[in-house]
């Protein structure tokens, strides 16, 4: 269900042909993502949600703004700038922090004291990238907006 859902969010995007629109319909849909897996840690918290459509929900919620991020994104953000260059960096570097993260929550669960229930573990580590994701796909829209507006050096205003 996650990947079928990831795949219809992020090829629909595909179908904006303006470059710009389509980089902040995508960064938007990563921010969509974010707040229902946000739904999703607070239908579980609250008992409305059973496991399957919790973990259904918060997995459409964080994979989807990695996959649009790297599908997307990335791609209209060098269309949109016009800068020569490939995708190829930009992915190795998001995937790079990615691991490092996952490294991180590695070590804090070993660090963590032996009774932790994973659960706990797995719903507080979730909630910490849904919001830090959320601030910084936020802050990353306001700085485009306000870096995409302004003409370029040699381009008239």
């Amino acid at each position: 269900w996650v990947a079928l859902g990831v795949l219809t969010a992020t090829g629909s995007v595909f179908l904006v042909r303006d470059n710009r629109r389509s980089f902040f319909l995508a960064l938007n849909l990563c921010l969509a993502g974010l707040a229902l897996g946000g739904l999703a840690l607070a239908g579980q918290s609250l008992g409305v949600l059973d496991g399957f459509t919790f973990m259904v929900l918060l997995g459409l919620g964080l994979y989807l703004p990695y996959v649009a991020v790297h599908a997307t994104v990335f791609e209209r953000l060098i269309a949109v700038t016009r800068d020569p260059g490939n995708l190829g960096f930009l992915m190795y570097l998001a995937d790079a922090f990615g691991y490092l993260g996952y490294v991180g929550i590695m070590f804090l669960k070993l660090s963590s004291p032996p009774r932790t229930e994973f659960l706990t573990f797995f719903k507080l580590t979730s909630g910490i990238s849904l919001v830090l994701a959320f601030v910084s796909l936020v802050a990353a829209q306001w700085v485009f907006r306000w870096t995409l507006s302004r003409p370029a050096a040699g381009e008239k205003a």
